[in-house]
């Protein structure tokens, strides 16, 4: 009996002291007891005293940690040599020390899990077990206050191994859920989503950085507008149209209610009262009146300050032509017709900078609308591209037509983006030769034009003399023009009115108020229209104007008069100051001006009202020829101040449909 009783004593003896006395054990018991992530504590099979790394402790049985596996083919091979009663200590002893069961499957018994870990080589978990590596079987209470693990997403490996990429595809739904399934602002159509997208997406519209255009993240692709933007969308739509309305009704009166999406007049809409009948009226700025021509604000403001200001009441205005084909002269915008090339010509719409195409205007010669078409046909079959304001790309800028009235053929002057000839590409010269087969008869263009024109502005034509270039037909266009029917040179380089007609009936009145035998300066003579036409009833004429290409054009109009005409003329290029300052109007009886809207200079000005004047104290007359009334008020104030007296005004609407005024005001200085 003694010697069995010794024998249990030291079988149980060695039952309690294998676990730690055993290596294999060694690992799984500390993990046991440090929880179930195997880092709460430092108690660890590291040898270095280290927290061990998340990745190796919370693998599932890999290559690289394979802790749980090893341990319990540890404990199955070491059961096949040991006796039943050290089976029974162990049992007893690994279920009263914790409540943690290695690698073991819901729905599996102990017995047949060491059966399934008999082998020494560790087992790749299958896909149908849903529970982690080191998943506890308690209640979820109990197993989160004794873990130190974290349940969500963040804390399980990533491409540690294919069991751990195994494992994380069988995690609860809301354990393995992506942020987005919780978070509303994280998923992708949500408001903040679609803010930060939108900023994304202007970011890299200015060009500040972002992702490639339609790459993650980028700009690429249409979003739907937030309700903040589609407010404010909207609130500026409304603000232009209300804008629209009243500029409407302030230029054109209670009839411009009745205008729809910007159309009016027309053949059909205009009723008794549309004289002007064109259909491009309304949307188009070329005209803002289709009947009322001499009724407009600005000569009202005319007739007011003539009679009230100036104490003239004898002034009168009418219109100096016909209301359709007056046009002579035409200066349009170009747009791009498509993205694929061609241009859109016209005149910008009323309020915007939009091109609108006015192929049927009833103002125009009908030559210049022919052109127009046929430069459209043209560029569209070359694929010209039309100049982009913003960023200073694209070819053509703006055409110009000015038409010959004795033939109808037309000046073409074409304004291409491009330092000079040498930088032109070839896409100019693709439209030259379509614009010359489109005219095999050459009865359309009189001479093309190229004006080399670079850089950002509304300026039409650079006045560098070597950004023109002719490539086509005659230097010079002629007319007639005045009373005494002067042949005129001109090219596309001068200033040139509009309406020629209309402009001969100004010269042939003002001809009425210049004394015989006179001698008369003209500053502002431009190519000389005005004192020209005077040759035959002064006694000499000296004329300037700042213009250098005039040189040339008023040698050839001398050269085809007669030569006592041609002795009587001198001409200088040269300002008007700089006319006065070199003597043109010493001696002078009557002086002529035409000056810019902007008026008379104020140096000039200076002069004129000094009696005493040595430049200028000869005159007695002057005949003024005003294309803005605003600086004709300031400078008929400052004259009559001065002791100049109005004898005569009257106006001449040389452009139908438009607020526009010419007017004749004679001046005689005072005793």
């Amino acid at each position: 009996m003694l010697i069995l009783a010794a024998a249990a004593s030291s079988l149980c003896a060695r039952a309690f002291v294998l676990p730690f006395a055993n290596p294999t054990f060694r690992r799984p018991f500390f993990s046991l007891a440090a929880g179930a992530g195997g880092g709460g504590s430092g108690r660890s099979s590291n040898t270095n005293g280290k927290r061990p790394d998340r990745s190796s402790n919370s693998s599932g049985g890999g290559p690289q940690g394979g802790s749980n596996d090893s341990g319990s083919s540890s404990i199955s091979s070491s059961s096949s040599g040991t006796s039943r009663l050290e089976r029974l200590v162990r049992k007893s002893s690994s279920s009263s020390s914790s409540s943690l069961s290695f690698n073991k499957q819901p729905g599996s018994s102990s017995t047949g899990s060491r059966s399934s870990d008999s082998s020494s080589e560790p087992r790749m978990r299958s896909p149908r077990f849903s529970t982690p590596p080191y998943h506890s079987s308690r209640s979820p209470s109990s197993s989160s206050s004794s873990s130190s693990f974290s349940s969500s997403p963040q804390s399980f490996p990533k491409k540690i191994g294919p069991i751990s990429e195994e494992v994380g595809q069988h995690l609860t739904p809301k354990m393995y859920a992506p942020r987005e399934a919780f978070d509303i602002d994280a998923r992708p159509n949500s408001r903040k989503a679609r803010k930060a997208a939108s900023s994304a997406a202007a970011t890299g519209a200015r060009g500040g950085g972002g992702e490639e255009e339609g790459g993650e993240g980028g700009g690429g692709g249409w979003r739907r507008p937030s309700r903040i933007d589609q407010r404010r969308d909207r609130k500026q739509k409304a603000a232009v149209d209300e804008k629209m309305r009243r500029l409407k009704v302030q230029r054109f009166g209670k009839e411009g209610l009745l205008f729809k999406d910007g159309q009016a007049g027309g053949r059909e809409g205009g009723g008794k009262d549309d004289l002007l009948q064109c259909e491009h009226f309304g949307a188009c700025s070329g005209c803002f009146f289709r009947s009322g021509f001499t009724e407009t604000p600005l000569m009202e403001d005319a007739r007011v300050f003539f009679r009230r200001v100036a104490r003239y009441e004898n002034f009168n205005l009418g219109l100096a032509t016909g209301i359709h084909d007056w046009r002579t002269q035409a200066k349009l915008a170009i747009a791009p017709l498509s993205k694929w090339g061609g241009c859109r010509i016209g005149l910008y719409e009323e309020g915007t900078h939009r091109v609108l195409p006015i192929p049927n205007c009833r103002v125009h010669h009908p030559s210049i609308n022919h052109a127009v078409d046929i430069i459209t046909q043209a560029t569209e079959l070359v694929k010209t591209r039309a100049f982009d304001q913003d960023s200073l790309s694209g070819s053509l800028r703006y055409i110009q037509c000015a038409v010959e009235r004795r033939t109808g053929k037309i000046q073409l002057t074409l304004v291409w983006n491009a330092p000079g000839r040498k930088e032109a590409s070839a896409e100019l010269s693709r439209l030259l030769k379509a614009l010359k087969a489109a005219d095999p008869a050459q009865e359309l263009w009189h001479s093309i034009w190229v004006n080399y024109r670079t850089g950002p502005g509304n300026t039409i034509f650079a006045r560098d003399p070597r950004s023109w270039s002719k490539v086509q037909g005659l230097d010079y266009l002629t007319e007639k023009i005045g009373p005494s029917q002067v042949l005129f040179y001109l090219t596309p380089q001068l200033f040139r009115q509009g309406n020629l007609e209309g402009f001969g009936k100004v010269v042939e009145r003002a001809q009425d108020f210049v004394p015989e035998q006179s001698v008369v300066c003209e500053l502002y003579g431009g190519v000389g229209v005005i004192g020209l036409n005077m040759l035959g009833k002064v006694s000499a004429l000296r004329f300037s104007d700042i213009n250098p290409f005039l040189e040339g054009c008023v040698m050839k109009t001398l050269d085809a008069l007669p030569e006592k005409r041609r002795e009587k003329v001198s001409f200088m290029v040269a300002t008007a100051l700089e006319g006065l300052e070199a003597g043109q109007a010493d001696g002078a009886d009557v002086l002529i001006v035409d000056p810019p809207r902007k008026g008379l200079e104020a140096e000039v000005m200076t002069h004129l009202v000094d009696r005493k004047d040595p430049l200028a104290g000869s005159l007695k007359r002057i005949v003024y020829v005003s294309c803005g009334f605003d600086a004709l008020k300031r400078d008929a104030v400052a004259l009559m101040d001065s002791g100049w007296r109005l004898v005569h005004a009257e106006g001449f609407v040389l452009f139908p449909g438009s607020d526009h005024l010419e007017t004749l005001a004679i001046f005689d200085r005072g005793r």
